[in-house]
Parts: C-alpha cells; sequence; structure tokens
C-alpha cells in the first residue's frame, strides 16, 4: 500500500477521490525492516532522507529550504513499525527539533509524530495491529484496513482469470461455497495465492474437482510444497515422488525454519550473507529462492561499495517457516516464547500456523520425519493454555485482551480442531466480548468456528465493530449457539439488517437481540415484521436510538 501511494503521487495517477495527494510536493517511504540497521546509532533526518533515502546532489539545498519552508506540503510513511526491534512509546523526554541534530532513530520518529520535528509535515505510520495499540492515542487518525470486501474479491478474480471469464465465475462461486477459504481472500496475498492454486490446476487438472483449502495454514502449506516442486523440477532432479523430494530436503528446510524463526523473534527481517553462513546456507542459494528475494544495496556514505541482503518473500512466508521450527522446540521453550508475545504480539501469526500444522491433512511430510504428530498436538494445547493464563492475569489491560482473544479464535480455527476450540473458549466466563474490535471477515469465521463448538449458548457483544453483510451472516448463522447478540451501533446495512431479522425469527434459543444505534429503513422494518410474525416464543429484542433513514 505504501509503495502503491508513493508511486501514483509520483506518477500523477491518484483519482478524484484521493485529490488530498496533490497538495504535497515531497513524499518520502522509509520501510522498518531497512532501518533498523540504524536503531542504535545517532542519524539525523537529514542524513535519512538524503543519504539513506536518496541523493539529491546539487539540489540538496534548494530541497532542504523546501522542507523547512514548507513542511506542509511533505509526507513521510515510515511503513512496518511492526518491525522494529523494539517495542515503540511516543511517550519520552527525548525530542529533536532541528532537522540537521544527529539522534537515535526512534527519538527522530518520536518527535515527527509528535510535531517538534518538521512541524506541519504529514507522518503516515503502518504497523500489524499488534505493534500499534501502544501508540494508536497519539495519532490525529487510526485507521485499519480491512483487505476486499466480497465485490472486491470478485474484481481480483476476475482481473486475475481475466482471459477466461467462465472460470473465474466458476472459482468466485466455489470461492463463495467455503467461507473459510473466502474470508481468507479479503487478505489481499492470501487471495494472490488462493487464485494461483486454482491456477496451477486449471492447468494440470482441469476436468477434476477443485482443490480443497480448508484453512490459511492448508493454503501455504500448499505454496511450500509446489514452491519444492518446483524447485527440483528447475534443478532437473531425477527425483520424481514428492515423498523423495521432501527426504532429499529434510535438513535444509530445518536449517531454513530456524532462521525464519529467530528471526521472528529477534524482529530480524533482512539478513546478510554472513547470517546465511551462520546457519550453514551460504551454499544454498538456489533453494533458498524459493522462499527469499536477493537485493543488492549501497553502503551508507560509500559510491561504489555494495552488498548483498537477503528477504523472505512475505513475512507471512517467514512466519509459516517460524511455525515448523517452533514446533520442534521443547514446551519450556514454547511457555518461554509466550512471553515474546506478552510484550508486542508479534508471534500471532506463527502461532496461528503452529496451531494448523499439525492438524492439516495429510500431515506435512517433514512433520512426521521429525517427530511423532500427537505429539506435535499436544504442544497446541499447551500453547492454548499458557495463553489463556496469560488472558486472565490481564484483566486490566482490555485491548490487549481483546487481541489476544482474536489469536486464540485463530488458532481453533486453524486447527479445525473442537479440543482446541474447546480449550480456547475457557477464557470465557459467560460473555465473548469484542466490542469496539475491527473484525474482517476472517475474524468472523473463526469466531463462527468457536461457536460452533459451544456445549451451551452464551452471550455475545460486538458493539461498534465493523461488520459488512459477509459478518453479520457468518455471526448470526450461529445464533442458536447465543442467549444474547448485540451488534448495537454497528452500522449495519439493509442487507444486514434483514439477515439478522431473518435468523432471530427463526431461531428458538436467543433470548436477546440488542441492534440499537443503527440506521435502518422502512424496508427493514418490514422484514422486522415479517420476522416477528414468525416468532412464537418469549424473546427481547432491542431497537432503541435508531436512526430511520426514510419515512
Amino acid at each position: 500500500m505504501a509503495e502503491r501511494i508513493v508511486c501514483e503521487w509520483a506518477n500523477g495517477m491518484l483519482d478524484s477521490a484521493a485529490k488530498a495527494y496533490d497538495n504535497f510536493n515531497m513524499v518520502f517511504l522509509f520501510k522498518f525492516k531497512y532501518l533498523k540497521k540504524f536503531e542504535n546509532e545517532k542519524i539525523s533526518l537529514k542524513s535519512l532522507l538524503f543519504d539513506v533515502h536518496t541523493s539529491p546532489g546539487s539540489s540538496e539545498q534548494v530541497i532542504l529550504n523546501s522542507l523547512q519552508n514548507e513542511a506542509e506540503k511533505v509526507l513521510i510513511i515510515f511503513d512496518g513499525l511492526d518491525e522494529l526491534n523494539k517495542v515503540f512509546q511516543c511517550a519520552a523526554t527525548t525530542l529533536v527539533t532541528n532537522i540537521e541534530t544527529e539522534a537515535l532513530l526512534e527519538d527522530i520518529l518520536r518527535s515527527l509524530i509528535m510535531g517538534k520535528l518538521l512541524s506541519g509535515a504529514y507522518i503516515l505510520v503502518t504497523s500489524r495491529p499488534s505493534a500499534a495499540i501502544t501508540i494508536a492515542d497519539d495519532f490525529h487518525r487510526v485507521v485499519e484496513i480491512l483487505g476486499f470486501s466480497e465485490e472486491g474479491v470478485h474484481a481480483y478474480v476476475t482481473k486475475y482469470f481475466s482471459d477466461d471469464v467462465p472460470f473465474s465465475e466458476s472459482v468466485f462461486a466455489h470461492l463463495k461455497s467455503n467461507l473459510i477459504v473466502f474470508s481468507l481472500c479479503s487478505i489481499p496475498v492470501s487471495c494472490r495465492l488462493v487464485c494461483q492454486v486454482y491456477d496451477e490446476h486449471q492447468s494440470t487438472h482441469r476436468l477434476q474437482a477443485f482443490p480443497e483449502l480448508t484453512t490459511m495454514t492448508a493454503l501455504y502449506t500448499r505454496v511450500f510444497c509446489r514452491l519444492v516442486k518446483h524447485h527440483h523440477h528447475n534443478q532437473s532432479s531425477s527425483l520424481t515422488k514428492f515423498e523423495d523430494i521432501m527426504h532429499s530436503i529434510y535438513e535444509l528446510v530445518f536449517k531454513v525454519a530456524k532462521m525464519a524463526y529467530e528471526g521472528v523473534l529477534e524482529r530480524k527481517l533482512v539478513f546478510s550473507e554472513e547470517d546465511l553462513a551462520s546457519y550453514g546456507l551460504q551454499d544454498e542459494l538456489t533453494f533458498l529462492s524459493c522462499f527469499l528475494s536477493c537485493s543488492r544495496e549501497r553502503v551508507l556514505y560509500s559510491d561504489d561499495e555494495w552488498k548483498c541482503s537477503y528477504i523472505f518473500h512475505h513475512l507471512t512466508v517467514q512466519e509459516y517457516l517460524a511455525a515448523i521450527s517452533l514446533l520442534f522446540y521443547t514446551k519450556e521453550s514454547i511457555v518461554e516464547n509466550v512471553k515474546v508475545f506478552q510484550n508486542d504480539g508479534r508471534m500471532e501469526i506463527v502461532y496461528r500456523f503452529f496451531s494448523g500444522l499439525p492438524f492439516i491433512k495429510p500431515p506435512l511430510l517433514i512433520l512426521e520425519l521429525k517427530d511423532d504428530i500427537t505429539l506435535l498436538r499436544d504442544k497446541v494445547r499447551m500453547l492454548v493454555s499458557e495463553l489463556n493464563s496469560f488472558y486472565k492475569s490481564n484483566s486490566k489491560r482490555k485491548r490487549e485482551q481483546k487481541e489476544l482473544v482474536k489469536t486464540l479464535m485463530h488458532m481453533a480455527l486453524e486447527s479445525q480442531d473442537s479440543d482446541i476450540a474447546k480449550d480456547a473458549l475457557a477464557v470465557f466466563m459467560t460473555e465473548i466480548d469484542l466490542s469496539e474490535c475491527v473484525l474482517n471477515a476472517a475474524d468472523c469465521t473463526a469466531l463462527r468456528f468457536l461457536l460452533q463448538n459451544l456445549e451451551t449458548p452464551m452471550t455475545v457483544t460486538l458493539d461498534h465493530c465493523t461488520m459488512d453483510d459477509i459478518n453479520v451472516q457468518v455471526v448470526c448463522d450461529q445464533m442458536d449457539k447465543m442467549d444474547t447478540l448485540s451488534l448495537a451501533g454497528c452500522n449495519l446495512s439493509e442487507f444486514g439488517l434483514k439477515y439478522a431479522f431473518s435468523s432471530f425469527g427463526a431461531n428458538r434459543s436467543l433470548k436477546s437481540l440488542i441492534l440499537s444505534r443503527n440506521r435502518i429503513t422502512v424496508q427493514s422494518l418490514l422484514y422486522l415484521a415479517e420476522a416477528l410474525a414468525k416468532k412464537f416464543y418469549a424473546s427481547k429484542l432491542a431497537l432503541g436510538w435508531l436512526y430511520i433513514l426514510d419515512r
């Protein structure tokens, strides 16, 4: 997203909805994964802009004057706050006011955010939600990207298979029939991977049934196996059976996985040639190209010295491999790992893959070669238990608690195991409260899986959450697992209200439905009347503070 903003600004491609960007004379983009090397050094903002970001040459003074005199026409983007080694906090005493003053990177960033340095400039910081919790209140505006809507997924699939419209429609229909995979497609990178799986299937098994993808773990496992197969095919290997291929790369995979895991622990996303050598991978560049990209960068303050660095194709690829490594650590080490999660949530996606890998069918062969699958599943249950204990000891930090609940929901979903789901449900007493959370389609699908495993109805509170039509449908399908459902202030659409009313009318266990502070049309009131006409048993419907759009 950050790169797209810069590219479109530079090429004048921004549409009328984004005319605000026309006000910027200069836009700078910094990626934290590349700035990390300066974390413990002192550097000035001027040096960051002119030595690290670009080389202005003879125009340096002109640009410097413009920066200082027209700061309100400058946009600086910092991409990937969660990739810093330290947990960033805005509250601190060290602030910088001069563009040429040298200071620690975190002090420069803090000063920019607080408007003390380059006052008037616009500062955009991107991060995963888990790392943004501690600083969200220090910004004028906080926005969470939900990903593709249903229309967005359809548009992406149609464009991806633009040369075969009937096939694209078949793919979309198949995706819609599987809520778990369809919810994954709300994440653009996952949507792309799903399309690649279907594309490969089209070219090799055109007349056979579509591939079954059940979870994010299953999707990435399929991609992992495909990359390994293509690598051996390109190497003209004599091995043809996948089992033999996996046997041949068994040790190599675990070396890469260990590097990935320790990189996540250390917030290390860029690896040097020395790093590769320390894991015994310096002579395996061809195999590493399955998972990592190589880039050459100029050494700071040098015009002719260059060095190579390596980065996983996507952070999620690193996290998938990290989960493979974590599975084979001792239970004591995994318990210690929870402390890292407690600090900043950086293991969130790793834990999802960790929970899914021992349960995928058929099992990933390298897991069976390394250890007993039953023992690996026991480690998942142990981790869920540890996270439950952390939840209960963290009762005063509600925002962090709710993010932890989302992690537990996704761990249960990835496992597709009822026992794991019931273990995850142990954190709740009488209510699942995710009010004021940003919930995407994948989050609601994970909640749905938890609810399916409830033995007694429970209160579900989703007040002031972002609820599009798919989310409402996914949640309301499980009304029979609830005694109360609260969707107050969720800005439900007419379709969302229709589905909620319809489910309410057909449900026999829900005692209370709260839809206060939503906008409603006369047509929606007619849907409500139809639902009430079918309801022959006592229940409560709360509709206070409704805003009627038409009279």
